[in-house]
């Protein structure tokens, strides 16, 4: 098969909103950066931008646009793409896009609860 062969795909606006549900914990800059990949090129296809100049884009630091993909990469939400001059670039990852099971989902489901109810404690 070709490339041309290769059909792109964009997020629709569905497709965003349930990302923006899914992403709801993650941190401002973290959340910001997502969406510039979610919104910037076809799921999955890289963004062939470097950290810094999205951090430049989005009016954020180098360091923090930088940890934000660092966070984003650790968590999946982010793959890297390729890597050219020794420079990285990334794609949506397989949480982005929806393929990792709920597993995770459910880690994070366990924690917020769990810190619930070490606050509710902390109250009494």
């Amino acid at each position: 098969m070709s490339i041309a062969a290769v059909e792109e795909h964009w997020l629709t606006p569905d497709q965003l909103h349930d990302l923006v549900i899914r992403a709801r914990s993650l941190a401002a800059a973290d959340l910001r950066v997502l969406l510039y990949y979610a919104t910037k090129a076809p799921a999955g296809q890289p963004v062939n931008e470097t950290a810094t100049a999205i951090g430049n884009i989005l009016g954020i630091s180098t360091s923090s646009s930088s940890r934000a993909v660092n966070r984003l990469l650790g968590a999946h939400w982010l793959c890297v793409s390729y890597e050219a001059a020794g420079m990285r670039f990334y794609a949506l990852g397989p949480t982005a896009l929806g393929v990792l099971n709920s597993a995770q989902d459910a880690v994070e489901l366990a924690a917020v609860y769990q810190l619930d109810e070490l606050s509710a404690r902390r109250k009494d």
